[in-house]
């Protein structure tokens, strides 16, 4: 008996995300307007909400206050306004798209961090 595996050509959580749900036919719906609703917020969490809270995790870790400072200060400003977009999505939508999908799972690896982020959840009661 033979099983084939999907190969991906680099490591990336939100393709194996997709992946996953085309096999699985579970969170990412089959009709177009749906689709396109999920495909929408997990391109805004690859494109911003990953991205640049890891900018934050990387100046946090460096050494010297002088090269932390002025990467910490632009891009904790930019993950806050980011968890503000998130937290206005969710004040009237209980999912990202719709009903629970990927999109939904992409967020959720990086919320858990927040205290890495220096973000209270407080600020953001909807996340």
């Amino acid at each position: 008996m033979t099983i084939q595996v999907f190969s991906f050509d680099t490591p990336n959580g939100r393709k194996i995300l997709i992946y996953l749900a085309e096999k699985s036919g579970f969170f990412l719906p089959r009709d177009g307007r749906e689709r396109v609703a999920v495909m929408k917020w997990l391109m805004f969490q690859m494109g911003g909400f990953g991205p640049i809270p890891g900018q934050v995790h990387h100046f946090i870790a460096l050494e010297s206050e002088e090269e932390r400072g002025y990467g910490l200060k632009r891009f904790m400003a930019e993950t806050r306004r980011l968890y503000g977009v998130i937290d206005r999505r969710l004040s009237d939508h209980a999912y990202f798209a719709g009903s629970l999908s990927i999109a939904d799972f992409a967020f959720l690896g990086w919320v858990w961090r927040h205290q890495r982020h220096h973000v209270v959840l407080a600020d953001f009661p909807n996340v």
